[in-house]
């Protein structure tokens, strides 16, 4: 595998309705600007990928229950392995010398970020993107997504119930528990105001912690 390429691996969290769709799309866009490419990899992709093998609905709560059983019966990092093997085979193929920041998503497990600081270091960040609360149930009860129940988007109260599971509430330590994800974050986006502002916070987190080729 061609390390020396890989710039950057950046890991990302957050409740949903956080915006993290928002900030990865900013940030490949300033590096692909700037000549650096990007991979994204997502655990997410992982769940749904085995969904469709058990011929199950993709939907949040099956999703939830699936990365559940899996952490329990395999560790509570296994989703983060199965991403860090497909990275390794993809980035073995590499062929061209561009340099490259490599992105993995949808992290909900405090063991998937140890793993990814295990396997990854030195170049390995965790960025939590967040907001307040109210601002996650507004943005959750206005949205249409295919994987999410119609009550989550249509009732605040559903809501809120749903993100605060997805925060810990409740869950078993094989569970999803975001918020002890984003307190083991080395960098924050407060993605609570404009695109302006979440483009300003981008800016800062390339300047600080990714490397620029005419740099070197």
């Amino acid at each position: 595998m061609k390390v020396q390429e890989v710039l950057r691996y950046v890991g990302v969290t957050g409740l949903p309705g956080a915006g993290k769709g928002a900030f990865i799309d900013v940030l490949r866009s300033m590096l692909e600007a700037q000549g650096i490419a990007t991979r994204y990899y997502s655990l997410s992709d992982e769940l749904r990928e085995e969904a469709k093998r058990r011929e199950m609905e993709v939907s949040r709560p099956v999703l939830r229950a699936i990365a559940n059983q899996l952490r329990l019966e395999h560790g509570s990092g296994v989703l983060s392995l199965l991403v860090v093997n497909k990275l390794r085979q993809d980035l073995s193929l590499l062929t061209d010398d561009l340099p490259l920041v490599v992105i993995v998503d949808a992290i909900r497990n405090p063991e998937e970020v140890a793993y990814l600081q295990r396997e990854l270091a030195p170049r390995f960040d965790l960025v939590a993107v967040d907001a307040p609360l109210d601002v996650l149930v507004s943005r959750i009860a206005a949205r249409a997504r295919y994987d999410e129940p119609a009550e989550f988007v249509r009732q605040k109260e559903a809501a809120r119930r749903m993100i605060l599971g997805e925060a810990g509430n409740d869950e078993p330590a094989h569970g999803h528990n975001i918020r002890r994800c984003m307190d083991m974050a080395n960098w924050t986006i407060d993605n609570s105001a404009s695109l302006d502002s979440l483009a300003q916070q981008v800016e800062a987190f390339i300047g600080a912690r990714i490397r620029l080729p005419e740099d070197s």
